[in-house]
């Protein structure tokens, strides 16, 4: 596993608990039409998981370690993998003035890697 799928698993269930629980199913075309958070292209199944883990632990370690960037990383992680729009798009509403597309891809690779380092991460990561 590498840290572009955790990510992209994290988004996806993260964008789950906001659904207060319910259980309803989302479609894409709704979640476009609202403007809102926007499920993964890649349906993350619970088999990409190393056997044996719990899907809400690895969200909930993922979400944790995301707390902990910067306030700017984190924001731009969030925009990345939960928000729809192009970078350039997510570059502009980071901020009062936003940033530059370069900025954004910047802070975005420097989280990722961050993130990579976490020891609460790493066998995650490892296997």
């Amino acid at each position: 596993m590498n840290i572009e799928s955790l990510l992209e698993f994290w988004a996806n269930w993260r964008i789950k608990r906001e659904d207060g629980g319910l259980g309803y199913k989302s479609g894409r075309m709704n979640m476009m039409m609202a403007g809102g958070n926007l499920m993964p292209r890649r349906a993350f199944s619970d088999s990409d998981l190393p056997y044996g883990i719990d899907t809400d632990s690895v969200g909930s370690a993922v979400d944790t370690e995301v707390c902990r960037l910067t306030p700017r990383q984190r924001v731009i992680v969030i925009l990345e993998y939960c928000r729809i729009g192009t970078q350039a798009a997510k570059a502009a509403g980071v901020g009062k003035s936003g940033i530059s597309q370069s900025t954004y891809a910047n802070h975005l690779r420097e989280a990722k890697i961050r993130l990579s380092m976490s020891p609460s991460l790493a066998r995650l990561l490892s296997e």
